[in-house]
């Protein structure tokens, strides 16, 4: 919502801004058919079409977090606003034809501006060569443009004889009253266009990813296209910067049916779905999509992320090469100790001997294993016999390659089946089926994410 806010604002901003620009160049005759005031008008939208266009493209570009996107979008929404309001022009003429008429005056202005808004809007919405962008921006055009004709009239009415007042005109004569009508147009219009591209575009959107670990944190991107590229490159359409492990087009995501499926493009590092490797994986909401140290989250409309509770086994200690307390639940009947008699009050029975307890030998657990499901390491198992420390100075565990790895960043130790896991103050930090942790307990099947790897634990 805030960025929608955001957008909506500088809507308003770049609208104003032309009207304050142009406004003292109006012309001075009250013939509004003249050639100066059609073209004084023309000047007036045309503005507003490079200016809106100028904004929302590249707020549009750079939401998506490439300086390419920004600058390309904004080039081609000025190009396309221009044209959709030569468009809208052509579709409101016959509405113009009414505006200086007694009665049908306020309808022909209407008309006129819904069309005008309709067509910039559109233009804007359309640059990105997505046509259901291009319907969402034609709704927020015509929207903006129905209310700023409505009003238009109003304003003037309102405003006309202060300022007829300060033009020195006195009662009876007539004067051009319409400049805060035009700054209100322009306020709204285009005020109108960004807010109603950006609620729109969120109310149809129906699948998006989160980057919820890497640069830029937060960012989403709706997946509105056939076809969607991922990777390091300027262009593509979901541009993931900061690791160099991600090769320029890395992978795609494409939509079949009702369904998205990312496809492996022969990236080096491969890709990973819920941290397992995989070459094309047809997505459930709230999948996580690894691509090197990046994880992106599929989210479809209405489906929440699944709630984690606390890791199992958290703050309990548990003997090395024993087995993990058992809690006891409601139907659990207390153990008696091995050997000892079980004494029934109904029966009556003599007392049998007591037998020494027999000396029972703990059973032998092997050692958890780390088993690296993802980059260069991929395959490779590093058994948790000792205290085993992670990071790119590791001499166990070699992660020199990993660039988004500290030099000291994680140390595991073995607890029986299970792993203690504790963060050595990393940058990035440690991560547990997706969980941020300083420490914590992780079993079999559990995944382990240190830099822009992953590790899957086997007992």
């Amino acid at each position: 919502m805030g960025s929608i806010i955001f957008k909506t604002i500088v809507g308003i901003i770049a609208g104003v801004a032309v009207w304050a620009m142009v406004e003292p160049f109006k012309p001075n005759t009250l013939d509004f058919n003249s050639a100066q005031w059609l073209g004084f008008e023309a000047i007036m939208t045309t503005g507003w079409a490079i200016a809106l266009g100028a904004t929302v493209g590249f707020l549009n570009g750079y939401s998506r977090g490439s300086r390419t996107h920004a600058l390309r979008e904004m080039a081609l929404g000025m190009l396309f606003a221009v044209i959709g309001l030569s468009i809208g022009k052509g579709l409101g003429i016959g509405f113009v034809k009414l505006i200086n008429l007694p009665i049908a005056g306020i309808a022909g202005r209407v008309g006129a501006f819904t069309c005008i808004g309709l067509g910039m809007g559109a233009g804007i919405g359309y640059c990105t060569f997505v046509v259901r962008r291009g319907i969402q921006g034609a709704i927020g055009g015509a929207i903006g443009g129905f209310a700023a004709g409505m009003l238009f009239d109003l304003v003037g009415n309102i405003f006309g004889s202060m300022i007829l007042s300060a033009q020195g005109v006195t009662p009876g004569q007539v004067g051009e009253i319409g400049a805060p009508g035009r700054a209100i147009t322009a306020a709204l219009m285009c005020g109108a266009i960004a807010l109603m591209i950006g609620i729109v575009e969120a109310l149809s959107k129906s699948a998006w990813l989160r980057l919820e670990l890497g640069r830029n944190e937060g960012k989403e991107w709706v997946l509105d296209k056939p076809v969607m590229a991922l990777g390091r490159h300027e262009r593509a359409d979901i541009p993931l910067f900061g690791d160099a492990n991600i090769a320029p087009n890395h992978a795609i995501i494409q939509k079949q049916g009702g369904q998205y499926v990312v496809v492996d493009q022969g990236s080096p590092i491969g890709i990973g779905v819920n941290g397992a490797r995989v070459s094309q994986h047809v997505l459930q909401s709230n999948d996580v999509i690894q691509l090197g140290s990046v994880n992106l989250r599929f989210i479809t409309k209405n489906v929440k992320a699944p709630a984690r509770g606390p890791e199992p086994g958290r703050a309990q200690a548990f003997p090395i090469g024993g087995q993990a307390p058992v809690q006891p639940g409601p139907a659990m009947q207390p153990q008696m100790p091995i050997g000892q008699p079980v004494f029934d009050p109904t029966v009556a029975v003599p007392a049998q001997p007591s037998f020494a307890p027999t000396q029972m030998q703990a059973p032998m657990v092997a050692a958890p294993t780390l088993v690296a499901i993802d980059g260069p390491l991929i395959g490779q198992r590093f058994p948790v016999t000792m205290p085993l420390e992670l990071g790119r100075e590791s001499q166990q565990v070699p992660l020199a390659f990993d660039s988004s790895a500290s030099r000291r960043h994680t140390r595991i130790e073995a607890q029986g089946p299970m792993v203690n896991v504790t963060d050595l103050g990393s940058t990035n930090g440690t991560f547990i089926n997706g969980q941020r942790v300083t420490n914590g307990i992780a079993k079999s099947g559990d995944i382990i994410k240190v830099g822009a790897t992953s590790f899957r634990i086997e007992s």
